[in-house]
């Protein structure tokens, strides 16, 4: 056996990436990688749904682009096509941006300085259901860079994940209502059947279990 996966198998990535140069770095980065394939790359996230819808990619990675289409590409995907992890590559492990992005949704944070083979871990991490944290932007943060595995996915549906995410970062039933695009009294239900699932009764027990899981940390 080669351990080559069948081109099928492989993780499927589009970069959005807003110079030349370093897109096509990254391509031939992730493309040296016998599990990996790179489907599409894009200057920017205007087309990105498009390019999502058509080539159906497990990972999109994003590097330096327009910072507001950035966060609505990945609110975008968290929301509307939540089987596709978003990592971002980041110059600066800027607090305020941090921030932006976690509660954009991406499932990666992956600092620029750090070596391609730890890129590529990265990928394979969000790829695989899991969220990764660089250390340093972990530090920065105060997130844990060792998170928990799945993101819930294997007792929850995606919408269900959706929604325990943002009850537990503190969005207000109303605003968990607008964000989803469904009812307050369909957010109701949303948690009802979370705590059902998870065994848990109270928001407090919903939030803990999110922060167990990785999907947000408190702030001090």
């Amino acid at each position: 056996m080669s351990g080559v996966r069948p081109a099928r198998d492989r993780i499927r990535i589009v970069v959005v990436e807003a110079h030349e140069v370093f897109r096509t770095g990254l391509r031939l980065i992730l493309e040296r990688q016998p599990d990996m394939e790179v489907v599409a790359d894009l200057p920017d996230a205007g087309d990105l749904q498009a390019v999502v819808d058509g080539f159906r990619p497990d990972v999109v990675l994003f590097g330096t682009c327009h910072r507001a289409r950035q966060t609505q590409a990945i609110e975008w995907l968290s929301r509307r096509r939540p089987s596709v992890a978003t990592l971002v590559l980041m110059v600066h492990s800027e607090l305020s941006l941090l921030r932006e992005l976690v509660r954009a949704g991406t499932c990666g944070l992956f600092l620029a300085r750090s070596p391609a083979s730890e890129l590529c871990r990265a990928v394979r991490t969000v790829a695989g259901g899991a969220l990764y944290v660089d250390p340093d932007v972990a530090q920065v943060c105060g997130l844990s860079p060792q998170l928990p595995g799945p993101r819930g996915r294997a007792e929850l549906s995606d919408r269900e994940w959706h929604v325990l995410r943002l009850l537990a970062l503190g969005y207000s039933r109303q605003e968990i209502a607008r964000r989803v695009g469904v009812s307050v009294k369909t957010v109701d239900t949303y948690r009802s059947r979370i705590c059902e699932k998870l065994g848990l009764r109270e928001r407090s027990d919903l939030v803990r279990y999110a922060l167990c899981r990785g999907l947000v940390q408190e702030e001090c």
